[in-house]
């Protein structure tokens, strides 16, 4: 199997390449491959990920991530 292009992306010839040899259907592979969000666009050099679960917002009062943001001069998204 060749890696793909992009760090962090799964493009579609190499997402359909398990299921191809296997003899399954081209979407046995890129189902999998596009319903993890990470695989699904590329990243920068560095990619960051913040809670955004119940309890990280209750223990941060909600202040968490835009303290994240403005430490880092980005944005989420």
């Amino acid at each position: 199997m060749s890696w793909p292009k992009r760090a962090g992306t799964a493009d579609p010839p190499q997402a359909w390449s398990p299921g191809v040899r296997l003899g399954l259907l081209h979407a046995s592979g890129l189902g999998p491959a596009s319903y993890f969000a990470d695989l699904a666009a590329p990243h920068g050099r560095r990619h960051v990920r913040v809670c955004t679960g119940t309890a990280c917002f209750a223990a941060r009062g909600g202040r968490h991530l835009g303290e994240v943001e403005r430490e880092l001069g980005v944005s989420a998204g």
